[in-house]
């Protein structure tokens, strides 16, 4: 393992950034004729859509899929019985998720995924991503590196992000309040309803009290045990920059 500052680590960039550096480290794992599938995993609030995001600035074509697309919908969930394991490994729809990164590898047609809305809290059935064709797919998703997702297989290159626990919930509930502004002014949100009927004080203890009790259990007991399935830790600073690179 080789262990890299934060300075060190963006130096392997073009451009000096950590999204850079990403991309630098990913492209030495293309294999000519067919996507780079690049996995970007961590906690709750880590980071990952936004890092997702920079990768694919820093390539051409690329795509974003999230795994919460793959979750099974409020509905099936419920039958189920799996309403309260939302986000842990039994609540995504495995097969699916399987088919699709098969179908990435392939080049194959059928490489779109579905799409999760935060404001609805459940499947979009209205909205698609298609792959298909695309130069690199950067799959973002808590616990890609768990063995139950069998997701690990398909990746050219796993990057785990980790930030102290007091920085992930900070991050956690400046999204929250994020999206509680947009349920506010959508009436069709999830949330909708508990925006007009609590203060933001109230709306914030419930959002911490999922944070312990769901979020921050995912990340002790299958997030953090995961990351030894990845390629690349990147140990953040509050700032949300890298301070420390662990390459495998």
């Amino acid at each position: 393992m080789t262990d890299l500052d934060g300075e060190a680590w963006r130096a392997l960039g073009a451009d000096g950034s950590d999204a850079g550096a990403v991309v630098a480290v990913a492209e030495r794992r293309r294999v000519d004729g067919r996507a780079l599938l690049v996995g970007i995993t961590g906690g709750v609030g880590a980071g990952k859509s936004t890092m997702a995001e920079a990768v694919v600035a820093h390539s051409p074509g690329g795509v974003v899929v999230g795994t919460d697309g793959f979750l099974l919908d409020n509905a099936a969930l419920e039958a189920a019985g799996l309403a309260a394991r939302k986000g842990f490994p039994e609540s995504v729809d495995v097969a699916a998720l399987g088919s699709f990164l098969a179908a990435v590898a392939a080049g194959g047609a059928d490489a779109v995924a579905p799409v999760y809305s935060h404001l609805a809290y459940d499947i979009d059935p209205a909205r698609t991503i298609d792959a298909a064709g695309a130069p690199t797919v950067v799959l973002e998703g808590l616990h890609l590196g768990h063995a139950a997702l069998a997701a690990r297989s398909h990746l050219d290159l796993l990057v785990h992000l980790d930030a102290a626990d007091a920085d992930l919930e900070r991050w956690y509930l400046e999204r929250f309040r994020q999206l509680r502004t947009a349920a506010a002014a959508d009436e069709t949100a999830f949330l909708h309803p508990a925006t007009q009927a609590m203060d933001g004080d109230t709306l914030d203890g419930l959002a911490l009290a999922v944070w312990r009790d769901v979020n921050l259990v995912l990340l002790h007991d299958v997030v953090r045990p995961a990351a030894d399935a990845a390629d690349v830790v990147l140990h953040l600073t509050p700032d949300h920059t890298v301070r420390r690179a662990d390459l495998r």
